[in-house]
């Protein structure tokens, strides 16, 4: 018999104690919008602004260490009591110029981006240049505790070397912080490209990271779901269908409902589109179709860049993509 899901219930004011809010670190509480808000006995009520993420409920409940009882509050409303608890100090980025030629295109990039995102901006000045070995870089973005990395790819052999597949994994896994690297920098930015992996909640800092610069450009936001491709046998009998995908009850279905959700809360103009082909093909096609100005990626939920998505297509995004691409990390704690 299938079983029919639980509609969590829905809160539309919060009433909170912050003493059983710090019971949830900071860091888990911004990236999950959750917000611990009553106690009977020992279960704990806690409001999130998307409960039918059940990775998000796994990390958030093993972060408070106790039964809890989840109910749905709008993010917007549990971002605000957030910062009145934790005041939010502001995006940190730390921009990074490896060669000379590098300044000309990612100094005029990186002023407008801070100034758009309010945010403070640090320059990097590393001895050795193109030399400059990749655990200085991560340590230098730690101690200025970067929000974000912004740095230059341009096609020279020193920077060929840097840059080559190994090398960009080692910097996305030791890095904190995201990881944005410039190429044809266009500001403001029309058009951003969000690439869904799959429905977990790896994808919510990209979203972040999303919504952020689609309200500092005004910009359009494309999401596409990189589905694998449907075999040939099946010829035109089966193909993927974007209503069926938005319609279906499953991780990925309420995952696109869910950005759908963040973008119209945000007053922001979006669109999901699907591909044909293979994952890169389907990129590539829908690069050629609405020629973005900034496509966004999720790195995965720290440890190891690894497998499929994050050994081939993140690095093939990094070393040979025409456009820039901001590579996105939960911030650590």
């Amino acid at each position: 018999m299938k079983k029919t899901p639980v509609e969590p219930l829905r809160v539309k004011t919060l009433q909170t104690n912050p003493g059983l809010m710090r019971l949830l670190p900071p860091e888990i509480a911004r990236q999950h919008h959750a917000l611990p808000i009553s106690m009977d006995g020992q279960r704990i009520t806690l409001a999130m602004a998307h409960p039918e993420d059940e990775t998000a409920c796994q990390v958030v409940t093993a972060a408070i260490g106790a039964p809890a009882c989840i109910v749905q509050a709008d993010s917007s409303e549990i971002d605000r009591i957030l910062d009145e608890i934790w005041p939010n100090p502001g995006l940190q980025i730390v921009a990074w110029n490896p060669a000379p030629e590098s300044a000309v295109a990612i100094q005029p990039f990186a002023r407008s981006l801070a100034e758009g995102l309010h945010a403070r901006l640090h320059w990097l000045d590393l001895p050795g240049g193109e030399g400059a070995p990749i655990q200085t870089l991560v340590a230098q973005a730690g101690v200025l505790e970067a929000d974000l990395l912004i740095t230059h790819n341009p096609q020279s052999e020193g920077l060929r070397r840097l840059f080559q597949p190994g090398r960009t994994q080692k910097l996305v896994e030791g890095l904190a912080a995201s990881l944005l690297f410039v190429r044809d920098p266009r500001w403001p930015m029309t058009d951003l490209l969000l690439v869904v992996q799959d429905g977990s909640s790896r994808t919510d800092p990209a979203l972040e990271w999303a919504i952020r610069l689609g309200k500092a450009c005004q910009a359009c936001i494309t999401v596409m779901p990189l589905l694998p491709p449907v075999p040939r046998l099946y010829g035109q009998f089966l193909q993927h269908n974007l209503a069926a995908l938005l319609d279906a009850n499953d991780p990925l279905g309420n995952k696109l409902r869910w950005i759908a959700h963040r973008l119209a809360e945000e007053g922001l103009q979006g669109r999901i589109k699907l591909g044909e082909g293979y994952p890169q093909d389907q990129l590539q096609g829908e690069l050629q179709a609405s020629d973005p100005g900034l496509v966004l990626v999720a790195a995965g939920p720290g440890g190891p860049v690894r497998g499929w998505m994050f050994g081939e297509l993140v690095n093939d995004l990094a070393n040979g993509l025409d456009r820039t691409l901001l590579i996105a990390k939960p911030k650590r704690s």
